[in-house]
């Protein structure tokens, strides 16, 4: 029994580390990165359980105080991660499954508390990761688009030699375009055709929010002004390749210093799991000795 109980305490810890870790690093979850996948894709897949859960959301989203500009912007980053809730609903969600993880605390209470409050904090990291995995959702479809954007530039420069029609080298491009810009390409192109030019571009800088689109979005509407625009992407491109570049050196820069980080952490669960073992082994003498 005392074995089990070790061996169930080493699990809770490494798995509290493990969970602490990914939010430190902001891992994406398999959960995470199937939603975003199937946002991706337009597929319709879900679960009951979760339709469940998110009719409760629903019902109870009015007892979440939340001020107008908190509520705007997490209007604006769930409807960037294509996630139809109310900010207070989508709070809600979360909380309710972060809670039902937390009755899990209830028998290991009774087994050891040490253990009840471990699987306590297990659930509070898993309820801060729920609640950014909307902007996590973005961040990732802005990465995603952001890494397609110097070759969209440089097609859309060596385009505008010949023809002016944007409507023309959108569709095109669409057909070879990764996931994250395809759709981005998509809706835009559907404005473009019930609407206007002009605020095609506008909606697809609100809808991405970067600084990249913003730049690109300047250079279409330079073209339907009437300029060639063939120089304003030319540029472009090269500022897109080195800004990629300089992303790429900082991020090997900076992962030795993070695993030196996480190597120690590592090292300090390590002592302490020899502790516990030490000390229940001292307990256990002491016991036989009474």
């Amino acid at each position: 029994m005392q074995r089990l109980l070790i061996i169930f305490l080493f699990c809770t810890i490494y798995l509290t580390i493990y969970q602490a870790l990914k939010i430190a690093l902001r891992v994406p979850s398999r959960r995470l990165r199937r939603q975003t996948l199937m946002l991706l894709t337009h597929s319709k897949k879900s679960l009951t359980l979760q339709d469940i859960v998110v009719s409760i959301a629903d019902k109870l989203s009015g007892i979440v105080p939340i001020d107008d500009y908190t509520r705007r912007k997490m209007s604006a980053t769930l409807l960037a991660a294509d996630i139809h809730q109310t900010p207070e609903a989508y709070i809600i969600e979360r909380f309710i499954k972060a809670a039902g993880f937390a009755l899990l605390a209830i028998p290991a209470f009774f087994i050891m508390p040490i253990i009840g409050m471990a699987v306590l904090a297990m659930a509070a990291l898993r309820f801060v990761k729920w609640i950014g995995e909307a902007e996590d959702i973005v961040t990732l479809k802005r990465s995603a688009l952001e890494a397609e954007l110097p070759r969209f530039v440089s097609t859309l420069a060596k385009e505008l030699t010949f023809n002016t029609d944007l409507l023309r080298i959108f569709r095109s491009y669409q057909k070879y375009a990764a996931p994250a810009l395809k759709k981005e390409l998509e809706l835009t192109i559907a404005d473009m055709v019930s609407s206007n030019d002009e605020k095609a571009f506008a909606r697809l800088e609100m809808r991405v929010n970067s600084t990249m689109v913003s730049k690109i979005v300047q250079g279409l509407q330079s073209v339907k002004t009437g300029n060639s625009g063939i120089f304003h992407f030319e540029t472009l491109e090269r500022e897109f390749r080195e800004m990629e570049l300089q992303g790429l050196k900082k991020e090997a820069a900076e992962r030795p210093g993070k695993m030196r980080k996480y190597s120690a952490l590592i090292i300090v669960v390590f002592i302490i799991t020899y502790l516990v073992v030490l000390g229940l082994g001292v307990v256990e003498s002491m016991r036989m000795f009474s």
